[in-house]
């Protein structure tokens, strides 16, 4: 380790740190009387922090008598002016592209850029917004209130808080809100389907439908914070649940669907085709309904299954049941088997040979 990769400090007596509160280095002698800080090749004095400021090194140069004012800048690089800080304040940026901004705060604020110029009269009381490449113009009262803005690829019409329009042009995407933040209305295309979506309170209420006219496909998702969630994909699955407390929340989070929000089931529904499943009580009681299965099972208390070849019924896991697989028969009581009567005659008239 090189001597100048070793520091140690007293604060506030004095001492040297390196990569602290986002400087690459940092010095200081009886602080705040006096401080050296180093980030990115540029060095800073205060002294005392933070009233007197000279800033040199490779990133620019300059001074300030903070609040007063101060002059930073760095040749073909930038500029930076202030005066009554942060009310009155000038700055122009020449890499990558020039950028121009100037204020004296509330009353004026300008901003130019290569494709864009915003200005701002007392704000938020009036503004204007021109946008070159693609074309953009906005105008602004009272923001954000009152908004007017209309381009190539976006539209804006606001009259906060009582209605709002907005369109993306690109993406096709439409937002639309009644008395906000009541209702909220949404349309968008997305891999060939036209979804629309609601949404009252944010998420109190959310619905979202799917249609794709050439298939002639309709998918609908439904809310009702925290009563339910529905879910239909159009082609014939269907999933009902209550209590919903996070599906509003992670529509497209597969483990909160799967693991976190089942546990909330006061009731759960499940279709798919001819099959049926539906628990109650956090699943305590459930059925399961299939074209070759018929189930009904109250947790460790009953228990029925009926298919193609086996019938099955118990209670309490044994204490009295009763099961059938093809010809074979067998009843239990106590938690003890017996076979059918019948079967054990078989057993008499065709004895095991020796």
């Amino acid at each position: 380790m090189s001597e100048r990769d070793d520091y140690e400090a007293i604060f506030p007596l004095g001492g040297r740190v390196k990569n602290f509160l986002g400087r690459n280095s940092m010095e200081w002698f009886l602080w705040p009387l006096w401080t050296k800080t180093i980030r990115n090749g540029n060095v800073q004095y205060w002294c005392p922090w933070p009233f007197i400021n000279r800033r040199c090194g490779s990133s620019g140069e300059g001074f300030a008598l903070w609040p007063l004012g101060g002059h930073f800048y760095q040749q073909n690089c930038y500029q930076e002016r202030y005066c009554l800080w942060p009310l009155i304040y000038e700055r122009t940026y020449e890499q990558p592209d020039r950028i121009v901004q100037r204020g004296f705060l509330p009353f004026f604020a300008y901003e130019k850029t290569a494709h864009t110029e915003d200005l701002s009269i007392i704000w938020p009381l009036w503004g204007h917004r021109w946008e070159t490449n693609p074309h953009y113009e906005e105008r602004r009262i009272l923001w954000p209130l009152w908004v007017q803005g209309n381009g190539e690829q976006k539209y804006i019409n606001r009259w906060a808080p009582f209605h709002t329009y907005s369109e993306n042009k690109v993406h096709h995407i439409s937002k639309e809100w009644f008395a906000w933040p009541f209702v909220k209305q949404m349309d968008w295309s997305e891999k060939g389907l036209k979804i629309h979506q609601e949404q009252c309170l944010f998420f109190l209420f959310w619905q979202q439908t799917q249609t794709n006219t050439d298939k002639n496909f309709l998918a609908l998702k439904t809310h009702f914070w925290p009563v339910y969630s529905y879910w239909d994909n159009g082609q014939g699955h269907r999933q009902m649940q209550m209590l919903s407390l996070f599906e509003v929340f992670f529509p497209n989070n597969v483990v909160v669907q799967r693991i976190y929000n089942p546990i909330f089931a006061l009731y759960r529904f499940e279709e798919q085709g001819h099959s049926r499943r539906q628990s109650l009580l956090f699943r305590l009681i459930q059925e399961e309904k299939t074209p070759s299965l018929k189930r009904f099972r109250i947790c460790f208390m009953l228990d029925y299954l009926n298919t193609e070849n086996d019938k099955n019924f118990s209670l309490f896991r044994g204490l009295l049941g009763y099961h059938k697989s093809g010809n074979q028969k067998t009843v239990s009581f106590l938690w003890k088997q017996f076979k059918s009567i019948d079967q054990q005659k078989k057993r008499i008239l065709h004895p095991k040979t020796l």
